[in-house]
């Protein structure tokens, strides 16, 4: 019950995709009902996959109020691999009663083989709270090489549902 505008085109050649999304939508539109965030914003989606199987060239764009997520690079589908750069910021929102944050960063490149992929990255998160917890931050990062993945997070002022709200408050 929300204007939006929606459109998909799409070829596909034995040796090459031509593919574009394309979603741009007021608040309250239907990808924040699907996604039980009423409160995200209007969202624009840009999304397009073009070029040979073995070199797709992939772009995608998100915007949802002031939040912006972008993912760019190849994919090769032929030796099922990819070299992408994935990015995403936020300032302060709450998308839905009980969910906000002050920030999240995100910027990650994977470069390798679907299933044995070279990973690096980022995660930053300041205030989060949601299901009635809260986070005072949250820094993680990921390395991998060759499918071996290491993550160290170090979350801070956690606050829990329960009896004991404060009791991992205390220290990282």
């Amino acid at each position: 019950d929300s204007p939006g505008h929606y459109v998909v085109t799409g070829r596909i050649a034995p040796a090459a995709i031509q593919a574009t999304v394309t979603a741009q939508e007021p608040a309250k539109g239907l990808i924040a009902s699907i996604a039980h965030l009423p409160d995200l914003g209007a969202v624009s989606i840009q999304a397009s996959v073009n070029g040979p199987k073995d070199a797709l060239g992939t772009q995608v764009g998100v915007t949802a109020g002031p939040l912006t997520a972008s993912v760019s690079g190849t994919v090769d589908l032929t030796h099922q691999a990819a070299d992408l750069a994935v990015k995403a910021n936020a300032p302060a929102m709450t998308p839905a009663a009980g969910i906000s944050w002050q920030s999240v960063l995100v910027d990650a490149t994977v470069h390798g083989p679907f299933a044995k992929p070279d990973a690096k990255g980022t995660v930053q998160i300041a205030s989060l709270s949601a299901a009635g917890a809260r986070i005072g931050t949250l820094a993680a990062d990921v390395n991998g090489n060759a499918g071996q993945v290491q993550l160290h997070a170090t979350v801070s002022n956690l606050d829990i549902p329960g009896p004991r709200p404060d009791l991992l408050a205390a220290d990282p």
